[in-house]
């Protein structure tokens, strides 16, 4: 059993010594409430559920390339760690959003450190293959390295990505994060269609 079954299951054991009944759904709650304030952000701190989802997908090389950001940029430090206990309501979503937070980093770190941009890239890639824009960041990333045939491919890519968002604009447009250092959407077009023409 995880250490929240047993510390529940070990207090419902002394209330019930007492003659006493215990909320199993609510001491849950406390316990979810005093860990996500109290432990050291870590993957061991995190919920079970939630690694699996993330790590489950990476292999070794991959994980030690995860870790690797996590450590120099502080990542189980942001705000999407702050409520960790909630990450296990739906961990597939979890992932999801921890890949938009790895491409986003990717965006903010580009010019500064474009190896870690390209592994930032990379993972969320591989945490979320589907509807992602870290494919933009890439595609600008190996353009701007001269990597030119992959950064077309890549381009390409990100351009049916922005495609899918303007279909579905009204229930879930791109976040700021999603084009930075872009204004808006047709700017990030722009530059992604120069890129897939090679130019």
């Amino acid at each position: 059993p995880s250490e929240k079954a047993r510390v529940v299951g070990a207090v419902g054991r002394l209330l019930g010594a007492r003659g006493q009944a215990l909320d199993e759904d609510a001491l849950g709650r406390e316990y979810d409430r005093a860990r996500d304030r109290f432990m050291i952000p870590g993957w061991e701190a995190l919920p079970p559920e939630f690694v699996e989802a993330v790590l489950g997908r990476l292999d070794e090389d991959e994980r030690r390339r995860l870790d690797a950001l996590i450590d120099r940029y502080r990542l189980f430090q942001q705000r999407f760690f702050q409520n960790a206990s909630s990450l296990a309501a739906d961990p597939a979503a979890s992932r999801r959003d921890f890949a938009r937070l790895l491409a986003s980093l990717g965006n903010r770190i580009r010019k500064e450190a474009p190896g870690d941009a390209e592994r930032a890239y990379r993972l969320s890639l591989r945490l979320s293959p589907d509807r992602n824009l870290a494919h933009a960041g890439l595609a600008l990333l190996l353009a701007q390295t001269g990597r030119t045939r992959d950064a077309r491919q890549e381009a390409r890519i990100a351009l049916e990505v922005l495609d899918e968002y303007a279909r579905r604009a009204a229930e879930a447009p791109p976040s700021t994060e999603d084009i930075y250092p872009f204004r808006t959407p047709p700017a990030l077009r722009e530059a992604l269609g120069r890129v897939a023409a090679g130019d």
